[in-house]
């Protein structure tokens, strides 16, 4: 077993709750709620092929909210999670400041006073995204002014436990425009989308080369009409996200290197009255995507037609798109995919229920996995995955749908007996 994953399963005592595709050639139930060959579809899913654990991270406040968004190979969690009455700070789950090289959530917030200090004018209230260096990407509060996205470097220490380099925090749009951070690489490079005009207004994508360092760089992607949210970019400076007016979008890549945009096609021809539209979520070391996109449309009369249902997507520039298929209902959406090739996000069921799914790496099945979660909490009503990593964890937020409970999780793969 994965020393990373052995490592998490050993603090998960403490951490539980009481209570036909097969991707592009190139690429690698349970709780209240339960362009080409068609798509695999059943009544009845198969158990994804291990057991998972599901583990909630917390910060000691009131309430159960949160969303963990981001985790990196060595099964870092950054995200959100109650603080205090109605407030959310970002936070880390790492084995990075432990002695024991034990994993333990901690407060962003606290990290930047204890190694930094408590003057820094930042509030933190989200933490997005973390590399293999620990370096952290988010949104928070700066003097005052909601919406700007930073970057926090870790100390590093020497064998004694040592600082010997400091650690700072910085924002990361180099001409303090407000936005959202969603996503940094490991050499450094990281990718934000920021307002146009007033918060909410629409949005337009930005790269920072090299954030942190004496000859960092700033370069606005695309200032088109409309709203352009960018959601991940991999370390090849690819990057994926949506652009065009709110519900006409388009799933985009972007080189930004080369300065290439290329939209990616729809799942289906839209025809009549049918505005379709697609996301873009996430995409992997070797360029494939994934996404949402809505289908063909259906013809309700001779004159009028319907966009089809939106289904979870995998496109490569080698295999073109390729339909995920569903668990058995209607729609579904693709969240992550690792560098090896799994992908995952969630799917409703032939019952009214949403499941979270995963399609194996080279394989064409498409598999629940929240009924293969052993202590899956019952009070919650689904569960949303946001990202994945090479060792299979997945990282997420559930919903109780009566309470407004939120918790942030992550679900840890364990071989099946």
């Amino acid at each position: 077993m994965h020393r990373n994953i052995l490592s998490l399963l050993l603090l998960t005592t403490c951490l539980l709750p009481t209570t036909g595709f097969a991707g592009p050639p190139d690429g690698k139930g349970g709780g209240k709620g339960g362009g080409g060959e068609e798509p695999p579809t059943t009544n009845d899913p198969p158990l994804a092929p291990a057991d998972y654990v599901y583990v909630e991270f917390s910060l000691g406040g009131p309430l159960r909210r949160g969303t963990a968004y981001g985790l990196n190979e060595n099964s870092e969690v950054v995200g959100t999670a109650s603080f205090a009455q109605d407030v959310q700070h970002a936070f880390v789950y790492t084995d990075r400041y432990s002695a024991t090289q034990s994993f333990e959530t901690l407060d962003v917030n606290q990290l930047v006073a204890d190694f930094i200090g408590s003057d820094t004018g930042w509030e933190l209230e989200d933490a997005v995204s973390i590399n293999e260096n620990g370096w952290i990407t988010g949104t928070g509060v700066f003097y005052g002014i909601p919406y700007v996205s930073y970057c926090f470097t870790p100390p590093q220490f020497d064998a004694n436990g040592n600082v010997i380099v400091d650690a700072r925090i910085f924002p990361l749009s180099l001409s303090g425009v407000q936005g959202y951070s969603w996503s940094i690489t490991d050499n450094g490079d990281a990718v934000s989308d920021t307002f146009v005009g007033t918060p909410g207004n629409g949005r337009t994508a930005a790269i920072y080369k090299k954030v942190g360092e004496e000859n960092a760089s700033e370069e606005v992607l695309i200032g088109v009409s409309g709203s352009v949210p960018v959601y991940a970019m991999n370390n090849n400076r690819q990057i994926v996200g949506s652009l065009g007016p709110i519900s006409q979008q388009r799933a985009f890549m972007y080189d930004g290197d080369s300065h290439v945009l290329t939209e990616l096609p729809l799942l289906g021809p839209a025809e009549g009255d049918c505005v379709a539209d697609s996301e873009a979520y996430d995409i992997n070391s070797v360029g494939v995507v994934v996404g949402v996109s809505t289908t063909a449309s259906i013809a309700i009369n001779k004159k009028r037609h319907q966009c089809g249902p939106k289904h979870a997507f995998a496109w490569s520039a080698t295999g073109g798109i390729a339909d995920l298929g569903t668990l058995g209902g209607p729609e579904s959406v693709a969240r992550a995919i690792s560098d090896m090739g799994d992908i995952v996000g969630y799917s409703d069921d032939a019952y009214g229920g949403r499941l979270v799914f995963l399609v194996p790496s080279g394989e064409s099945q498409m598999y629940n996995v929240t009924g293969a979660i052993t202590n899956f909490p019952t009070e919650l009503d689904l569960l949303v995955p946001s990202d994945t990593n090479n060792t299979g964890v997945i990282v997420g937020h559930g919903l109780d749908a009566e309470t407004g409970d939120r918790p942030a999780l992550m679900l840890i793969p364990v071989p099946r007996d």
